[in-house]
């Protein structure tokens, strides 16, 4: 093990900034702060980056029609939304605009479906309509309304 002694000698690297754990969330930061420091350091436990947690979440950097209007959560999903679009059309990072589609079976259902679209639309969640379906989602399943969502982001290509 290692201490001062390799420290003076110059075995030891030393970093401003040391961020543990590579996922997107990681690298995000490492990469904001880099334009600041030039030693910013990223340390992964796994071969290469973006391989636990960052594979393992719904697939989509959410629109921000779950929160309540006005509330920090609800902020930064559209905030980051656009702003994760902006990224990888400025550093050519491949990426697809898949939408989301919310479906209602029932009238219920399509209460809540209508009450997501009003709290998407206060919070300012771009891209959202609202459609009497014509199709079902499976055999023998009715299909009422739907809600797409045209501004989630597929994360899979963001972590190549």
């Amino acid at each position: 093990m290692g201490g001062v002694n390799e420290v003076q000698q110059g075995n030891m690297d030393l970093a401003n900034v040391v961020i543990i754990g590579g996922g997107i969330v990681g690298c995000a930061i490492a990469y904001a702060l880099s334009s600041r420091w030039d030693d910013v350091f990223v340390l992964e436990a796994l071969p290469k980056v973006g391989m636990l947690t960052s594979t393992r979440n719904s697939g989509v950097i959410h629109s921000g029609i779950y929160y309540p209007p006005g509330s920090l959560k609800a902020r930064h999903c559209v905030r980051g939304n656009r702003l994760a679009y902006e990224f990888c059309a400025a550093h050519g990072v491949p990426h697809h605009r898949i939408g989301k589609i919310v479906v209602a079976s029932s009238a219920a259902e399509e209460k809540e479906l209508r009450a997501l679209m009003e709290n998407g639309r206060a919070n300012g969640v771009e891209g959202l309509r609202g459609h009497r379906s014509r199709w079902n989602t499976r055999p023998r399943t009715a299909c009422g309304r739907v809600l797409c969502i045209g501004s989630s982001l597929g994360r899979h290509s963001l972590e190549r």
